[in-house]
Formats: C-alpha cells, sequence, structure tokens
C-alpha cells in the first residue's frame, strides 16, 4: 500500500493532497477556505497610492524602447503611434514640452510630473 510519503503521518499527506488539489488541477478557486491563506489579486489590493502611477509609467515605457532617444516631442509621439499605443498615453505625450530633447523615458515621465522611481 503506498500512502505517498514516508515523512509525514497519512492524515498528513491527505491534508497536503487537499490543499494543494485546486493547483494541480487548475480549479478556479483555492481549495483552502482559511481566510488568511487566500490569495489576493493585484486588483483586489488597496491602492497604495503609487499603484496608478505605475501603472501608467509602464503604459508609457511599453511603447518607448531605448533606441527611441534621444527625441524631442514630435519624435517620440510618432514612435509611440507607430508602436500602437493607446490613446491614454498618446494624450500623456501629447502634455511634453516642444523644443526639448528627452535623453530618456525617465526624462519623458519627469516632464509628465510624475515622481521618477
Amino acid at each position: 500500500m503506498d500512502r505517498g510519503s514516508d515523512k509525514q503521518a497519512p492524515r498528513m499527506d491527505d491534508e497536503l493532497k487537499r490543499e494543494s488539489e485546486s493547483f494541480e488541477r487548475g480549479a478556479p478557486v483555492e481549495s483552502r477556505v482559511e481566510e488568511h491563506r487566500i490569495v489576493e489579486s493585484a486588483s483586489e489590493a488597496p491602492d497604495e497610492g503609487g499603484l496608478d502611477e505605475a501603472r501608467s509609467r509602464g503604459e508609457v515605457g511599453r511603447f518607448l524602447d531605448p533606441s527611441t532617444f534621444p527625441a524631442d516631442r514630435a519624435a517620440i509621439l510618432d514612435r509611440a503611434r507607430q508602436a500602437g499605443a493607446t490613446d491614454t498615453v498618446l494624450n500623456q505625450l501629447d502634455g511634453l514640452p516642444e523644443g526639448v530633447t528627452f535623453g530618456s523615458v525617465d526624462e519623458v515621465w519627469e516632464h509628465l510630473g510624475r515622481p521618477e522611481g
């Protein structure tokens, strides 16, 4: 008779198997019912203040690779359009000042009025 493990008691083996069943089968809900063990998704997490800014920065950076720079406002907008940037990102980039050459996406971010980092 194979119990599956010789390191724990059969009761522990059964408990571990029950707890991991949803992960093995890909069930849409966790088999664990204890509230402290439920995994919280990012969309359910409380806003820490910087989450929206991080998302926004990620969106801007997603359409501007390092080869874009150095570039002025017009070149940055062109590159973002070519990369398929969303209207939201294009509207943000449209707010960049003219006559400034940006050396990186971090400089773009600073001019958009968001803290770096």
